[in-house]
């Protein structure tokens, strides 16, 4: 029976797309290194066939996918002034919580820094309108 070959480690996939690229230098640098096996780096090369790995696809790693962007109609701001009640409100604080503990933290701060500023400059452009008297 013979030994099922998986995927390999991550060393030696670089050093598999190294020795693609021409690289033989950096390669043999990544086999001395991480003590990779010769033979089957060079049984991996021909099983290759020129195709290097995606080493963006691993274990773990997602893919990066746009994120879905949301426009809030203003007419459902307005109905939340008026007739909505406290415990909708409340449901909705909680949802939009835990919608942003999935985001990762920089892209939040990101976000609330831009409505900060979208804030000051609309209390500006405000302002400026009523020196006009617009």
């Amino acid at each position: 029976m013979t030994k099922k070959i998986g995927r390999p480690s991550k060393p030696m996939m670089l050093a598999i797309n190294a020795s693609i690229d021409g690289k033989k230098k950096q390669a043999s640098q990544l086999v001395a290194e991480h003590k990779l096996n010769k033979r089957e780096l060079q049984h991996r090369l021909e099983l290759r066939d020129g195709n290097k790995y995606d080493l963006n696809m691993g274990k773990g790693v997602r893919k990066k996918v746009a994120p879905k962007k949301t426009v809030v109609s203003t007419d459902f701001l307005d109905k939340i002034d008026g007739r909505t009640k406290t415990t909708t409100l409340l449901r909705l604080e909680n949802r939009i919580q835990e919608l942003l503990a999935q985001k990762p933290k920089k892209e939040v701060t990101k976000v609330k820094e831009a409505f900060k500023n979208y804030n000051k400059k609309k209390q500006e452009l405000e302002a400026m309108e009523k020196l006009i008297g617009i």
